[in-house]
């Protein structure tokens, strides 16, 4: 009888063993299976630490094999309570505690921003806040705030030169603030002591070299023509003739679908307006590009004076040393614009 008692006994013990085994399991070691299929996936935790929209995210995204057993052991451990804000990277056999404890950690991985580039602050930030977790109007305050605008000794005007177009390594989570100062120092680490020395070489600042640049980036997307354009610009600078920039015309209008510069627009009364003004506007039309920027820097020495857009609409330019030859281009380039129904 004995040993008919212990055989029961250890009978009972095995199933809860097994029991517990199974239970476990299906709260510790589940793993997201699901992501080997769907490649890796990321999961956002905002700085307000919001669990609930964690769950929604799984949910919603099909991550887990089993979204209650997750939430019974992020239960026990708490996780609601220990959450830290960030992007995070899920990859494939990732069991409930290893997804946990990762985002428990803070162990997050960045985010590369792609900025090409913008014509305003405000179009700036809606790139920056669409890859980041900042909003994008505290952002555009905080560029505009004249604690920052001192710090960096530039205006309202010029400060979207601050920003050069490039692949930038950030967290999700970088605050406004942060993300600011990170720029300003990308910022000085481009003008270094070449770029600097080139400065002094053309006789400009570097607010005027990102102006001018901004208005050669404007003109042509071809980086091989980018430094004869430079050159063109510097020569009328000199000179002290207008520029005569239509892209400058073309931001003073602010219409994306205007293709066309038009009387109207040459007659338009703004600091803007290098028809009507000599010298160089108050600030960039756009964030140039490192290229536009070493364009100017290197600008070609020419004696070219003017410059039109080719009547082929291949993307290059016909340069001309006298007016006389620049008419004939510019005529030759309105009457193609005609022909193709561009009157605007």
């Amino acid at each position: 009888m004995k040993s008919c008692k212990n055989k029961w006994i250890v009978l009972i013990f095995c199933t809860c063993l097994l029991v517990f085994t199974k239970l476990a399991y299906d709260v510790f070691a589940i793993n997201t299976t699901k992501i080997v299929a769907q490649g890796n996936q990321y999961v956002y935790v905002g700085s307000d630490r919001n669990y609930k929209q964690l769950i929604f995210q799984l949910t919603q995204k099909n991550l887990l094999q089993n979204t209650a057993s997750f939430e019974r052991l992020a239960y026990l451990i708490q996780l609601d309570k220990r959450l830290k804000p960030g992007r995070y990277l899920l990859t494939a056999n990732l069991n409930n505690l290893a997804i946990i404890k990762l985002l428990a950690s803070g162990k997050q991985t960045p985010v590369d921003l792609v900025f090409t580039g913008a014509s305003s602050i405000g179009q700036l930030a809606t790139v920056f806040a669409g890859q980041l977790e900042m909003d994008s109007t505290q952002l555009v305050q905080a560029i505009f705030s004249a604690d920052f605008l001192n710090e960096v000794q530039m205006d309202s005007a010029n400060i979207i030169a601050l920003f050069i177009p490039n692949t930038y390594n950030f967290y999700w989570n970088t605050a406004a603030q942060e993300c600011l100062q990170r720029m300003y120092k990308e910022y000085q680490k481009f003008w270094n002591k070449k770029r600097r020395e080139q400065l002094l070489q053309i006789g400009l600042s570097q607010a005027q070299v990102s102006v001018l640049a901004s208005i050669v980036q404007k003109e042509s997307n071809l980086y091989s023509e980018m430094p004869l354009i430079a050159g063109v610009y510097l020569n009328r600078l000199n000179k002290g003739m207008p520029l005569q920039a239509d892209p400058t015309l073309l931001f003073v209008a602010n219409d994306p679908e205007r293709k066309r510069v038009t009387a109207d627009l040459i007659a338009a009364i703004s600091p803007y307006n290098t028809y009507l003004n000599t010298g160089l506007p108050p600030g960039p039309i756009c964030c140039p590009t490192v290229q536009a920027i070493d364009a100017v820097l290197n600008a070609s020495k020419t004696q070219y004076f003017y410059f039109c857009a080719a009547p082929d609409f291949s993307g290059k330019h016909l340069f001309a040393k006298t007016l006389q030859q620049h008419n004939v281009n510019a005529l030759n380039y309105r009457r193609a614009l005609n022909k193709a129904g561009v009157y605007k």
